[in-house]
């Protein structure tokens, strides 16, 4: 006599299995949300403003009255990253790193001047002085727990770029 174990098996398992793939998760919430942009058209010293979202990343095109430009990349979900993007004319080739620093500094303070909305990046400047004999360009270095800054430059003879990596995780 032949045992009907596999088949009532079978019979038993593949409708469970079919239920339970054709179940839809839910994605997880992200802490932080999705990105959302900075600036916008109506603030006083924003000339240009676009802010676009590409898999999960908010990239944000900035240009200032002042002469300078600004992108912002954004990214994480639990941890957030975001990298500063300021592009200068001139040739800077022969600034020290107290230059670049300092600059970071200034340009954060800059954004926070211009729009009480911004306010919360005079944070970051303070962050960055905090550290600023710690800091190396192109290393990151903890501010405090769980928060880290980066900086690095990309110079050349018509323009300069200043970029600012910022990341907090629980």
């Amino acid at each position: 006599m032949k045992s009907n174990t596999p088949s009532v098996f079978l019979s038993i398992l593949l409708p469970f299995s079919l239920l339970i793939c054709s179940c839809k998760t839910e994605p997880a919430k992200c802490k932080f949300g999705d990105p959302t942009a900075i600036f916008s058209d109506t603030m006083k010293m924003v000339k240009k403003h676009h802010f676009e979202i590409k898999e999960k990343t908010g990239i944000e095109l900035a240009s200032f009255s002042n002469g300078m430009m600004l992108e912002v990349e954004q990214s994480g979900c639990n941890e957030v990253h975001q990298q500063f993007t300021f592009i200068l004319p001139g040739d800077f080739s022969k600034s020290d790193d107290n230059f670049w620093k300092t600059l970071a500094v200034k340009n954060f303070r800059l954004l926070a001047d211009s729009s009480p909305k911004l306010y919360p990046f005079n944070g970051w400047a303070d962050a960055i002085e905090s550290v600023h004999d710690r800091l190396k360009l192109a290393e990151p270095v903890d501010v405090e727990k769980g928060t880290q800054v980066r900086i690095d430059k990309i110079v050349s003879d018509k323009q300069t770029m200043l970029v600012v990596q910022l990341s907090q995780s629980e």
